[in-house]
């Protein structure tokens, strides 16, 4: 078929389905279930932005009060050192590979038999 005989098919076959679906739709009359999923959907959602609410605030909350605590904490129980981290830090790593020293040669040993 050639362009214009396709187009004036295909402009055929929609004004049919247009004149086949018309009547139909004048009559429709929406029955006793017309909306309920739209009602369950709407209420769904609106507790599900209530949840959403409640969660920003109390994360709100604990970012606000609690961080503040935790800083003071740390500050008060850690000592910084010149070149950052805590000089708690550097003596329990420094302390942890003193005494792994003997069991690490133990280890090369075994390993190298």
């Amino acid at each position: 078929m050639t362009e214009p005989v396709k187009g004036l098919v295909s402009e055929y076959v929609a004004d049919l389905t247009a004149q086949q679906v018309y009547p139909a739709c004048l009559s429709y009359s929406p029955g006793p279930m017309y909306g309920t999923l739209l009602k369950a959907w709407h209420a769904f959602l609106t507790s599900a932005d209530r949840l959403s609410q409640l969660h920003v605030e109390i994360q709100k909350s604990l970012v606000t009060e609690d961080t503040a605590k935790i800083l003071n904490w740390q500050r008060d129980t850690y000592h910084k050192k010149f070149f950052g981290g805590f000089k708690e830090t550097h003596e329990v790593k420094s302390g942890f590979r003193k005494a792994q020293k003997p069991w690490t040669k133990k280890l090369k040993k075994v390993r190298h038999d």
